[in-house]
């Protein structure tokens, strides 16, 4: 019994001196870039989470008996919105407005924009024993999962699995061929074509019509039938002639390519990287069954009867810190494709967290009696009302509060339910808009306990994408969920 104790804590020791050296390995590397992380320095972060998680794993060792003795587990928390016996429940649908800048920014390291760290940190002003908040939405108002539990997703540390190498290794194993398709052959030359852009772009002297022409191109590629042999073939996965060139400067020849191209390669990259060829924006989803077969364009009578398809290999939970292998500006149809991605854990609820961490995301939407508003960069937004008259503070209010203590940032996804005077609104679905912090609230109406939230964005990253070339949806997206049959009444 002596042995198996000692054997057991020297290995929580070396758990711990492996978890310190990685940190410490994370916190002298150089982020200087002046506006956001290069894709090598976001990979190589999230590569150094993982070895944390790798080899945190190789070493726990379940002790044979001793209730006395404390251990470091890694955090096994639920994704919102499942109905599962975990102790990390999830939060209902809502949405609100937004509001208002300030001139100081609070302190905010590049590398709180990897995933969770390997130990807890205190949190204070958590007194309930819930762990999800729910913020409903404007319909009924009621329970935070009612009628939306979802499969569990598949085992993970809660850190989305990132592409750690350029050119990832299936590729890398791949081998050109000569081989023709005629009923490809158009895919195959954008392919091509985009590269010759990037190509162009190292001599030109004229840079913004090529930068026009690559930005079509990232735009139409998501949507036409790529296979895995067309890229060997345009080599477009490679870093010194692919699209790393236009993300990643230390392939870029000196091009200064314009901050949207350079997240849009990025999120392109990333999809091909993980050999997702899938063109369905509703990839994963289950949709719930019209409410009338007689009806030429039914509307499914109840959007709650929708779920991500049971072992779905690409689903990503979204129980963690920080922006994970999400990209700034990136679009999804419905609230439950957010859920699929990793980007927020519930399908209806507008905030999504764990009681003890606070707050993972919200929703910005409408339609709700919230005094929220919305100034693009800073937001002020309000938990959830108290369900029993005032006398205690409700499970969303209570994150909120464990962020404003924690300075954890916070992911931001903006809503097409927002008002149309919301020059923020993206025009269909629901957009990824970065990171804010929780700098402070005070109580909003005392009697039903709400509080007012102000979220300032995290300084360094790529604005928002809301207006002019940049902004996301695309038109590409927009006309490819008008198309989609499945999308009619969203």
């Amino acid at each position: 019994m002596a042995s198996s104790a000692t054997q057991y804590i020297s290995e929580a020791t070396m758990l711990r001196r492996v978890q310190d050296d990685i940190e410490r390995r994370a916190r002298t590397m150089d982020f200087s870039a002046p506006q956001h992380l290069t894709g090598y320095q976001q990979a190589t972060m999230l590569r150094l989470q993982a070895e944390v998680e790798a080899r945190a794993s190789k070493l726990r060792v379940q002790p044979s008996r001793s209730a006395s003795m404390t251990t470091q587990t890694p955090h096994t928390t639920a994704t919102a919105n499942m109905a599962e016996t975990s102790p990390s429940a999830s939060m209902a649908t809502s949405t609100p407005r937004n509001h208002a800048p300030a001139n100081t920014a609070p302190p905010f390291s590049p590398t709180s924009m990897a995933l969770p760290p390997a130990r807890n940190a205190p949190v204070t002003n958590v007194a309930r024993p819930s762990t999800s908040a729910s913020r409903t939405s404007p319909t009924p108002r009621t329970s935070a999962v009612a009628n939306t539990a979802q499969p569990p997703p598949p085992a993970s540390t809660g850190i989305p699995a990132p592409t750690t190498r350029q050119p990832p290794d299936w590729y890398l194993s791949m081998k050109a061929t000569n081989a023709r398709d005629k009923r490809t052959s158009d895919v195959s030359t954008r392919l091509v074509r985009i590269r010759d852009h990037v190509k162009s772009c190292k001599t030109a002297q004229n840079l913004p019509p090529l930068f026009n022409s690559i930005r079509l191109e990232l735009h139409v590629l998501p949507f036409l039938e790529v296979t895995a042999a067309m890229l060997r073939n345009a080599r477009l996965l490679f870093n010194d002639d692919g699209l790393p060139q236009l993300f990643d400067d230390a392939f870029s020849n000196g091009v200064q390519y314009p901050w949207d191209i350079k997240a849009d390669a990025q999120e392109l990259y990333q999809k091909w990287a993980r050999q997702d060829f899938d063109t369905n924006l509703l990839r994963g989803i289950r949709m719930g069954k019209p409410k009338s077969k007689n009806t030429k364009y039914a509307v499914p009578a109840d959007r709650s009867s929708d779920a991500i398809e049971p072992g779905y290999p690409e689903r990503v939970p979204a129980n963690y810190f920080g922006q994970g292998t999400l990209i700034n500006g990136q679009w999804w149809p419905t609230q439950l494709c957010t859920l699929r991605d990793g980007a927020h854990g519930a399908s209806q609820g507008g905030i999504y967290g764990e009681h003890g961490r606070g707050v993972f995301s919200i929703v910005l939407s409408g339609g709700s009696h919230y005094a929220d508003e919305d100034r693009g960069e800073d937001i002020w937004y309000c938990g959830t009302d108290s369900k029993d008259g005032g006398a205690s503070i409700s499970d969303g209010t209570q994150l909120l509060i464990t962020s404003a203590t924690t300075n954890n940032p916070v992911r931001v996804l903006r809503s097409a339910n927002l008002s149309a005077a919301n020059p923020f609104r993206p025009l269909k679905g629901f957009r990824y808009d970065g990171l804010y912090t929780v700098l402070d609230y005070a109580v909003q109406d005392l009697q039903k306990q709400v509080h007012r939230f102000h979220l300032r964005r995290c300084p360094g990253q790529d604005p928002l994408r809301f207006q002019g070339v940049e902004r996301r949806p695309t038109t590409q997206e927009v006309e490819a969920m008008e198309k989609n049959k499945e999308l009619r009444g969203f």
